[in-house]
């Protein structure tokens, strides 16, 4: 057993204070030491963090306020709700722009857009049936406008064409006035002039009409109205109309001449009439006028 002395104290003093600096943290004045172990994977994990990292916080929910990342499975389950690309089947009152008139692409054609196709669609179908129908009016068969396209059919397969006769209803028409011999005769329809021709020198003419319509036919002074049907022109119907100097009159307003005229002519197998005045008709006869018709 040696003996303790100086150098002794001094060797064994720096090793005492070499192990308590290896082994032991001094204590700084205001901080204490933890009970739990700092381990070298606590230390890697911080060394890790960049030099101004802050904390991130992830949102439970969708929010158009945060500006916070979201979790994967709520955007996931989110997307899940909306209508795919492919072939969506939508609800509700979907909506979409609405396209101009015309519009021949692949886009959604909205209501509105197919409500103004569908408009003038039905206008240009009206339009045309009413020129249709006026064109087979004008061939002699009457035909209205809002006819059913059957209808239309039907009356244009009672259009004449073969041998390039055309229907039309004759308007045979003759005079006893040997004054208009030889005159200029005029048919009208509506006030616009039809045709023209003469009177031949046995006082006939004619004309041939392919429209329903009531006509005048005027020489001079005389003239007369004829109506002519649909049926008329299609089945070539001859029309007798008789021209006259003849003025007809009421019994009440004409005057004595003529009124006798009409007399004379009624006694000349001319007119009949009682096609003009009726039974118990009263007006005032000059006497001139009554030796005129033979009364007295």
């Amino acid at each position: 057993m040696g003996v303790m002395n100086e150098d002794r104290l001094t060797l064994y003093d720096g090793l005492i204070k070499t192990h308590i600096t290896n082994t032991t943290v001094a204590k700084e004045t205001g901080k204490g030491l933890s009970t739990n172990d700092y381990t070298t994977t606590e230390k890697n994990k911080l060394a890790g963090i960049a030099t101004g990292a802050n904390k991130t916080v992830v949102d439970s929910a969708m929010s158009s306020t945060s500006t916070n990342p979201v979790q994967n499975k709520i955007v996931n389950s989110a997307l899940s709700a909306k209508a795919p690309l492919a072939s969506p089947t939508l609800t509700g009152t979907p909506k979409a722009p609405t396209a101009a008139k015309g519009t021949n692409t692949t886009q959604i054609a909205t209501t509105a857009y197919v409500q103004t196709e569908v408009a003038d669609l039905k206008k240009s179908v009206s339009d045309g049936k009413t020129l249709v129908a006026t064109a087979i009016t004008d061939k002699g068969v009457n035909t209205a406008a809002d006819a059913t396209f059957a209808v239309m059919a039907e009356n244009i397969s009672k259009i004449e064409t073969g041998g390039g006769e055309l229907h039309g209803a004759t308007l045979a028409v003759s005079t006893e006035e040997s004054t208009l011999f030889g005159q200029t005769v005029t048919l009208t329809l509506n006030g616009a002039s039809v045709g023209t021709t003469v009177f031949a020198d046995n006082g006939t003419c004619s004309f041939v009409v392919q429209n329903p319509g009531t006509y005048t036919i005027t020489c001079g002074e005389a003239n007369n109205d004829v109506t002519v049907t649909g049926d008329n022109v299609v089945n070539k119907t001859v029309i007798s109309i008789e021209l006259s100097l003849l003025k007809i009159v009421t019994f009440a307003d004409g005057t004595d001449e003529e009124i006798a005229k009409m007399v004379q002519a009624h006694y000349n197998d001319k007119i009949n009439i009682s096609d003009y005045w009726a039974v118990g008709d009263t007006r005032s006869v000059s006497l001139s006028a009554m030796s005129a018709t033979g009364v007295g």
